[in-house]
């Protein structure tokens, strides 16, 4: 970026000063009335230049760290619960028409009713920017144990229970008591569903650095000293214990 260089706009000022000319007349009084006019603009120019420049850097590293690093992860981690709760919230409508219904229930219904569970995207270039960022791992190692428990979990739910119900169901009366097949059936998956408030304070994380990073007004050569606030150390920290590799 170049740079405004005042001592050029007031040479010609300085040298007719030093004129034998130097008496003040109009034609002098205009003169240097134009030339601090010029050299204001020249400042205000200047300013304006760093003061834009300066700004864009700030966007530039909120976009790359906060909008397409910390705000993917934590959406990811929102959406991979988030649909094993309602999965878990659909498993229990089949064990309870299983239990009211035995053999009447329609097994048309156990394959309906629930989301589909993306696995396929590990959000990489997002967890990467956050283990710079952080200069830990500890978002990267944990949202990985999210994804496995959201797959072994919706596997459950979505694949193994609808499938001990069908069995069940075709079994001729008498040969199960429903009630006692239901009841166990909602203790285990209730067990595993409860499982992700394990992540509560992951997900808490992810928001508090959401935003500090959001008030942190730190441009792209900055962005390295995150890691060192004392604020930011606290929250790795905690982050680390309660998820230990």
């Amino acid at each position: 970026m170049t740079t405004f260089d005042c001592t050029a706009i007031f040479k010609p000022l300085i040298l007719w000063w030093a004129s034998p000319q130097a008496a003040v007349s109009p034609l002098g009084l205009e003169l240097i009335k134009g030339i601090f006019t010029l050299a204001a603009l020249g400042l205000a120019a200047m300013i304006g230049s760093r003061t834009y420049f300066r700004q864009k850097d700030y966007e530039l590293a909120k976009q790359r760290y906060l909008e397409q690093g910390l705000d993917v992860v934590a959406g990811a981690v929102a959406s991979l619960l988030g649909t094993v709760s309602h999965n878990y919230a659909r498993t229990l409508q089949l064990c309870k028409q299983y239990r009211e219904n035995g053999a009447g229930i329609d097994l048309g219904e156990l394959s309906r009713g629930f989301l589909e569970l993306d696995t396929s995207n590990f959000y990489q270039t997002a967890n990467y920017r956050l283990g710079s960022l952080l200069n830990h791992q500890v978002v990267w190692n944990t949202f990985q144990n999210v994804m496995v428990y959201a797959s072994t979990t919706n596997n459950l739910l979505i694949q193994e229970i609808p499938e001990a119900i069908r069995k069940f169901a075709m079994m001729p009366d008498g040969i199960r008591d429903r009630q006692i097949d239901a009841e166990k059936m909602v203790n285990e998956i209730r067990g595993r569903h409860d499982e992700q408030f394990t992540f509560s304070d992951f997900t808490h994380a992810l928001h508090v650095l959401s935003l500090l990073l959001e008030q942190t007004r730190l441009g792209l050569k900055e962005i390295g000293k995150f890691h060192s606030r004392r604020d930011v150390r606290e929250v790795v920290q905690k982050l680390h214990a309660s998820y230990p590799e």
